[in-house]
């Protein structure tokens, strides 16, 4: 696998999946409040990094099988998908 920084991103999407599910679900002691921006930043920063990299790989010339199979799925998981919900993913 290339450790390259547009799959790094989509790793780093992938790490945030259970991330985001714990802060929106788990009781850390935070209020609701707390809790819900705290959800709401890492899915931004979610949906900001789905763009970035597939920005740079299509840049870079560094686009690669995995990517192109692990970004919709991981897209799909954060509920990330386009108009009509279609994103290419085999699982979805």
């Amino acid at each position: 696998m290339n450790l390259q920084l547009p799959n790094l991103l989509t790793w780093a999407r992938v790490i945030a999946i259970p991330v985001f599910m714990g802060v929106f679900y788990l009781p850390l002691g935070l209020g609701e409040q707390e809790r819900n921006a705290l959800a709401t930043l890492i899915f931004a920063l979610a949906a900001i990094t789905d763009w970035v990299d597939g920005w740079l790989a299509r840049r870079w010339n560094q686009t690669t099988a995995f990517g192109a199979f692990l970004d919709p799925c991981c897209r799909q998981a954060h509920g990330l998908r386009g108009p009509g919900g279609a994103n290419g993913c085999a699982a979805g």
